[in-house]
Order: structure tokens, then C-alpha cells, then sequence
């Protein structure tokens, strides 16, 4: 017998193989340090025989051995050190049988080589790239007709500023002047009726030449609501004038006794009475107020409108604006806040009737679309402070632009609280807008009131006289001012104002940070 190898063949009880075992001596050398003598072995050989043929009489091993199992053992010779019985003449049989899981080589090839697996394996393979590519290919489309993020809109001539008021007889230098001291425009009253053209007038039509030799913009104030151009054809109830202006009976046929109790700023009342036509005119203000019920007076008016933008004015100032219409129905007015003033008094009364009208904000919109038309860039604009942005809006948008305030840097206000509420009030008034802001106050430094005004979200108003600084209006065109937030506090104990101006602007790294913010917070 070869001493490098033993077999030994094991049969179950109907004299059948039920499993091969394998015994391979290991090497010397690797377990003993003294060969192993020839005796040893043949006792080994012993043990093994009389281990193959010892009878099962439980046939324990056909149970727990069906014919299709295989099993393996795997024989090592290693030294006894353990306890005495399991010694056989100093060495132990170690016999470690393993169950072999799963198919061979030969049926896997089966499978591996049958046309029905070899067509699914591809289909597989085909659909995986091929829905790869589709998702890459989406993925691409997505970016492509993402909307871009755009840089915000560059603000207009007359949103940089500032603005300031002058003669209509100014001269060419004078604006030269004012161009090279920081003005974008001019603010200059029209001299004539509402209802006159720019044809009327040589002067203003010179102003308009020289302010454009100049290089600086013209805005051109007028008060569309009153007219006489056309009251006596009125008077006269002329077929093309006859609702041009606001007529009314009394109810009780009374002469003498206004229609209703609307009242003019001077506490007398608002109506006067017409001998020729025997009715009442309503003249809010001293002069007769149009009709701008009457599409007639509308449409006239914005030929006035046209005629100015088509000789180079960029923008429109109206004065009175909120009280171009009137309750239809003629109601009388309510009291309102009257404070300390007395039955009879024109701040009696809450004005509902004769202010702010719903339809007003239509009327506004169908000009301000003429000023958009003709000058792209040009503006329509109020004189007058707005208690509320509502009865200026057609739906959710504004039909005025740079809505007006300066109640938040008049004499009253010095102190930083003073200041702070008042120019939060305005902010909610204005409902946060690019505003016109403009100053009466003494009791400050104009300088003060300057860098307050010009760091604010806004256009400012300044005196015609005065001088702004060249570093402030530098500073103003940076982008935490013409499109940060604005914050305002009172510090000192109330006795300072200050305000933050910040724009926010996210770096690549601040997006990588924030992605992988929202990572963890999903991930967890």
C-alpha cells in the first residue's frame, strides 16, 4: 500500500456505494515532527476497515442518505493530544463530512448553451441599456427645459433716480447741469387746460427739444380733471358736450340747495350752479371736474396723453388722480374721522364717495397703457400720497407706477422709533413697491435725510437746488440696493434708525451644502 494514500469505500446495507471517502495522508511534515512508523499505520488501515464494515441496524444511514445526495469526506491524520479515548495509538481520525449544494459544471452548461436562456439573458441585457439610456436622455431633456434662472430685470431710468421738479422756461444748460450732477429726469407742469395739446404751446414744446439735446428725460404734470375748454358748449348742451362734465339736479328741484353734501378742501360745497343750463356742476376744487364716465372725455384725453409722448416726454405725473370718478349714485358722504373737525368741515366726512372709486384703477390702466406703448420704458405716475393700493389695481396688478409718500420724513419725526414707524407704515401701505419717496423735513440735515432716502427701496425726489453726493448715487447702483431686502431697526433706546440692505446671492458651494442638508433630512 502506497503510504501517501488510503481509499476507503463505504456500502450501504444492499451492498451499494452510498458515499466515497477519500483519506489522504498529510504530509509529514506538516503535523509531526517524528515519521510515522509503518505499524501506526496499519493499525489506522484497521480502524478504517472495521469502520466500513460495521453493520447499521437501524439503517439510520438510509434515511438520512437518499440515493441522489453526495457526500464527501475529507480524512486528516493530526497528532492525539486530546483525552484518552479519542486516541488510536497516538493519533486521532478527524472525518468531517460536507454536502456539496447546487449544480456542477456539466448541467450548468446545460442551461448556459439552451437557446431559451441565451435569448432571455439578452433580452435582459438589451433592456437594462436601453432603459439606462432613456433616463440619461431624460435626464438631459429635464436640464434642457428647466426655466433658467434669470438675473433679475435691470431697473429703469426713472427707478435709479433721482428725479427732481423744474420751470417749464428752464434753459438747455440748466439741464446740462443737472444731467452731470446725477439726475435721470425732470418733472416740468403742463401750463395749460387738461384738454390742450402740446401743439398749444411753443414753450413746452422747446422744453421738451432741449431736455432731449440734454440727454435727460422729460415727466409731464397735469391735472386731467379739470377743464373749462369745453363748459360752455356743455352749458349749452351741445350734442358732442353734454356729459363732459358732472351734472346733477337737487332731488327736490331746489336752486339753491346743493345736490348732496360732498364739500371742497375749503369747507364749502362742491357743487355750483349753472344759470344757463339750470342744473348743478360739480367742482370739487374751485373749476368744473370731467366726466370720465363719459367715453368722450376719456378718449380726448388720451390724444392730449399721445401727443405729448410723441414729442418726447417719457412719462406722465397726474395730480388729483383719486378723485377723477364719483359714486355714480350721488350718495352723500359719511362722517368719517373727524379729530377736531366740526360738522360742516370738509375732514368730517370719510370722502368714500368722491375718492378712490373701485373702477378707478381701469381708467389709470387704459393710460398707463398708452405711456407703455409709446416709450417702453416710460411711467405713469400720482402727485399725491395713496392711503392704499387697492382702487389702483385692475386684478392683482399695479396700473400706477412708483407710488408716492413723504409723510415718513416730515417735521414731526426725529427720533429713531419715529422714523422706524413711519417708514414701516409706508412699506405696508405701498405693500413693499419701488416707491417715490420725497422729504419736507427741517428739523434733520439734508444730508442725513439723503442717505437715508437714497439707501431705501425707491426713487427719491429731491429739491431742484440741492446737490447730491457723487459717492452716494455711486453706491446706490449696487445690487444690495436695487434689489436687496430692507430691514429697519431702532437701537440706542429707540433713539437711532438703522436698516440693513442685503442681496443674497448662493455660491456653488452654498448649493452643495444645502443639497447635502437635504439628504440627511430625507435619509433620516
Amino acid at each position: 500500500m502506497d503510504k501517501n494514500k488510503l481509499e476507503v469505500s463505504a456500502k450501504d446495507a444492499n451492498n451499494s456505494p452510498t458515499a466515497n471517502a477519500t483519506y489522504k495522508a498529510i504530509p509529514e511534515s506538516e503535523y509531526l515532527e517524528e515519521p510515522v512508523s509503518d505499524q501506526a499505520l496499519a493499525r489506522l488501515n484497521s480502524h478504517a476497515k472495521n469502520h466500513n464494515n460495521a453493520p447499521e441496524a437501524d439503517g439510520a444511514h438510509e434515511k438520512m442518505l437518499p440515493e441522489d445526495d453526495k457526500l464527501s469526506h475529507t480524512v486528516k491524520i493530526i497528532p492525539s493530544t486530546g483525552s484518552p479515548e479519542k486516541k488510536a495509538d497516538g493519533f486521532t481520525l478527524d472525518i468531517k463530512p460536507s454536502v456539496v449544494v447546487g449544480m456542477g459544471k456539466e448541467e450548468l452548461m446545460k442551461y448556459a448553451n439552451d437557446p431559451f436562456w441565451v435569448r432571455l439573458r439578452w433580452f435582459l441585457f438589451i433592456c437594462f441599456w436601453l432603459l439606462w439610456a432613456a433616463m440619461l436622455i431624460g435626464a438631459i431633456l429635464i436640464i434642457i427645459a428647466a426655466p433658467k434662472c434669470a438675473p433679475p430685470e435691470p431697473k429703469t431710468w426713472w427707478e435709479e433716480g433721482p428725479l427732481t421738479e423744474v420751470n417749464a422756461l428752464i434753459t438747455a444748460d440748466e439741464l446740462k447741469t443737472l444731467k452731470s450732477r446725477g439726475f435721470k429726469g425732470v418733472i416740468a407742469d403742463w401750463p395749460l387746460d387738461s384738454l390742450q395739446t402740446v401743439d398749444d404751446s411753443p414753450d413746452f414744446q422747446s422744453l421738451l427739444k432741449k431736455a432731449k439735446d440734454a440727454g435727460i428725460e422729460i415727466i409731464v404734470g397735469i391735472e386731467p380733471g379739470t377743464s373749462t375748454l369745453h363748459l360752455n358748449d356743455s352749458e349749452a348742451k351741445d350734442d358732442a358736450y353734454v356729459n363732459y362734465y358732472i351734472w346733477r339736479n337737487h332731488a327736490k328741484g331746489n336752486t339753491t340747495e346743493s345736490p348732496n353734501n360732498w364739500l371742497t378742501p375749503d369747507d364749502v360745497s362742491a357743487w355750483k350752479y349753472s344759470d344757463v343750463r339750470k342744473q348743478f356742476y360739480y367742482a370739487p376744487f374751485g373749476k368744473p371736474w370731467l366726466n370720465y364716465r363719459d367715453p368722450k372725455v376719456k378718449e380726448e384725453f388720451s390724444r392730449v396723453i399721445t401727443k405729448f409722448l410723441d414729442a418726447g416726454a417719457r412719462g406722465l405725473r397726474l395730480t388729483r388722480a383719486p378723485y377723477l370718478l364719483v359714486d355714480p349714485d350721488f350718495a352723500d358722504e359719511n362722517v368719517g374721522d373727524v379729530g377736531n373737525a366740526a360738522v360742516g368741515q370738509y375732514n368730517f366726512y370719510s370722502h368714500h364717495k368722491t375718492k378712490d372709486q373701485p373702477d378707478l384703477g381701469s381708467l389709470l390702466k387704459s393710460w398707463r397703457d398708452i405711456v407703455k406703448n409709446k416709450t417702453e420704458d416710460g411711467l405713469l405716475m400720482l402727485r399725491e400720497d395713496l392711503d392704499n393700493l387697492q382702487s389702483y389695481k385692475v386684478n392683482v396688478s399695479l396700473s400706477i407706477d412708483l407710488p408716492r409718500h413723504s409723510q415718513v420724513f416730515n417735521d414731526k419725526l426725529t427720533s429713531g422709533i419715529q422714523i422706524k414707524k413711519a417708514i414701516d407704515s409706508a412699506q405696508q401701505i405701498l405693500e413693499g413697491r419701488w416707491a417715490l419717496w420725497e422729504s419736507s423735513n427741517t428739523g434733520l440735515d439734508r444730508d442725513v435725510i439723503d442717505i437715508i432716502m437714497f439707501m431705501m427701496p425707491g426713487t427719491s425726489l429731491v429739491p431742484l437746488n440741492h446737490t447730491v453726493n457723487s459717492e452716494l448715487l455711486s453706491f446706490r447702483k449696487s445690487p444690495s440696493i436695487m434689489y436687496g431686502s430692507f430691514d429697519t431697526y431702532a437701537v440706542a433706546n429707540d433713539s437711532t434708525f438703522a436698516f440693513i440692505r442685503l442681496v443674497q446671492r448662493l455660491t456653488l458651494d452654498d448649493l452643495t451644502r444645502i443639497c447635502c442638508f437635504m439628504f440627511v433630512c430625507v435619509a433620516n
